[in-house]
């Protein structure tokens, strides 16, 4: 089976998990479009899609949305999973659901909420203070859900 993942990563978390999840399965026809890089990568020859960004004050990434729109009637007809990266547990539910279409959200196979990081090395000082603000953390922090991310792979390479 081909397929794409499709993400955005504004500090290289989302990154990471999308190059992770890529190695959760033995299927080597796996490619990795980061919209970062890319806007709109040709999605039509593959067969699965996965589709990943970052929570940034509340909403996913508007490459993210883009792609979605770009794409909405080709991927209603391809397997399709989707998941964010939130750092705040509590809300994370809510922005996931904000995040993706409902039609699209309803034909995925395979939905995931994967934790997050705080990098402070990659953050400019204005997204160090609002966190130190908000959060009250001027550390390095990491909560990424590996076991997530293994039931993700699981339902979506299965």
């Amino acid at each position: 089976m081909s397929t794409a993942i499709v993400y955005a990563s504004k500090h290289g978390t989302t990154e990471k998990i999308s190059q992770l999840l890529s190695t959760k399965t033995n299927d080597e026809d796996i490619v990795l479009f980061n919209l970062n890089e890319i806007q709109l990568p040709n999605i039509l020859p593959f067969e699965s899609v996965i589709i990943g960004g970052s929570i940034y004050a509340g909403k996913i990434q508007q490459s993210v949305l883009t792609f979605i729109d770009s794409f909405k009637n080709e991927l209603l007809t391809k397997k399709v999973g989707l998941f964010v990266c939130c750092m705040l547990e509590d809300c994370a539910v809510d922005e996931f659901e904000k995040s993706f279409p409902n039609e699209l959200k309803k034909h995925a196979c395979a939905k995931g909420i994967f934790g997050g990081e705080l990098v402070f090395e990659e953050l400019n000082f204005i997204e160090q203070t609002m966190i130190h603000h908000i959060a009250k953390i001027n550390y390095p922090v990491s909560n990424i859900n590996h076991t997530e991310i293994d039931n993700f792979a699981k339902l979506f390479f299965n």
